[in-house]
């Protein structure tokens, strides 16, 4: 081989590891960016959990809910959207059931879009309230599902349905209903 031919080859070689160096780089920025943004969406995810565990509205909307549901367990009123519009006076105030239950969903719907467009990591939001968010879907699933037929509007609530039917253990696979659009 000729010494021309050497310094063509080593002139391939030396650009071949420039371009995988290059190449490297860049794979490397891409997953630094990568990583960075997980971190940034697990950071949001928790300072979202925190703020909204000890804002007074949603622990309020979590305590009208309970009272709610053992209203409606004492008095043996199924938790359908016709039944739920009913106002009642429990322990020194109104509560409208429908409201109680919407700002619910609505809090969860909320949630679960950000799970969804990458804004809240899903595992911590998962972790955090999947089991509340899967047993409440349970409770208020016909209620839903009524609803959507009474307003004509077939995605209502349905990133927290889509959620929770991912989320729901196989224990209480079985309670959820078919779903109805």
């Amino acid at each position: 081989m000729s010494f021309d031919n050497y310094v063509s080859l080593f002139t391939a070689i030396g650009t071949m590891v420039s371009a995988f160096a290059a190449v490297s780089l860049g794979v490397y920025a891409v997953l630094t960016n990568i990583s960075e943004r997980n971190n940034s969406v697990k950071f949001e995810s928790i300072s979202f959990i925190r703020s909204m565990a000890t804002e007074a509205v949603i622990i309020q909307m979590f305590e009208e809910l309970r009272k709610v549901r053992h209203y409606v367990e004492s008095h043996k009123i199924p938790i359908s959207y016709k039944e739920m519009q009913i106002e009642v006076s429990i322990e020194n105030s109104v509560l409208n059931f429908d409201n109680v239950i919407k700002k619910t969903l609505n809090y969860y719907e909320v949630a679960c879009i950000g799970v969804k467009r990458g804004a809240l990591h899903e595992e911590i939001i998962k972790d955090w309230w999947g089991d509340a968010i899967v047993a409440d879907w349970i409770d208020l699933q016909q209620y839903v599902y009524d609803a959507r037929k009474a307003l004509d509007y077939d995605e209502l609530y349905i990133e927290v349905e889509r959620h929770v039917r991912r989320w729901v253990k196989p224990g209480r696979a079985g309670e959820l209903l078919p779903a109805k659009r």
